[in-house]
């Protein structure tokens, strides 16, 4: 059981396998069913924690939504790859949300195997907190400095919280990151 306002829930992973050609993967659509909202849900595709696509809500009038890889992925003949299809509620408590992957759109040949069922979401009570994440860097690094401070992050939570982990990625700022790490 999950929060009902939880966010980014794993609730499957899709092992795709190319056959005898590269191909490209552009989107894969996810299927939902179960005595849920289904216009309260989104979901997103994750690949070695990293999102490979926008996180959309899924339509209350077909219970699916196409999720796009951004950029398309190219898989090499004869090679496979894995992505984690996390979903997030903003329902009512008491609800069921069960997924599938319903296709694999490729650009040349037909992606075969689907429908595919993932997991399934039940939905508690509980209503999990959020945290306010404010970065700010302020500083000026000339070649041979050390110890220092690159950049200060402040969380301000909604309620009592504990820190279990932090992730730093330098994806979303690419740019400003490989610039400071290159210099």
């Amino acid at each position: 059981e999950v929060a009902m306002n939880a966010v980014n829930k794993k609730v499957g992973t899709v092992t795709l396998k190319a056959g005898e050609n590269d191909t490209t993967i552009s989107s894969i659509v996810i299927g939902h069913s179960g005595l849920g909202d289904a216009s309260a849900v989104s979901a997103q595709l994750f690949q070695n924690g990293v999102a490979v696509s926008s996180q959309k809500n899924i339509s209350k009038s077909s219970q699916q939504v196409t999720l796009k890889l951004s950029p398309a992925v190219v898989m090499k003949a004869n090679s496979s790859m894995t992505f984690d299809v996390m979903a997030s509620l903003s329902g009512a408590s008491n609800e069921t949300h069960n997924f599938t992957v319903e296709a694999v759109n490729v650009a040349n040949g037909k992606a075969d195997g689907t429908p595919v069922a993932l997991g399934t979401l039940k939905t508690t009570s509980y209503v999990a907190g959020s945290i306010t994440a404010s970065i700010n860097s302020t500083a000026t690094l000339k070649a041979g400095d050390t110890d220092k401070t690159i950049y200060t992050v402040r969380l301000t939570p909604s309620k009592k919280w504990v820190i279990k982990g932090v992730t730093v990625s330098k994806d979303s700022w690419r740019e400003d990151f490989d610039e400071l790490v290159n210099n």
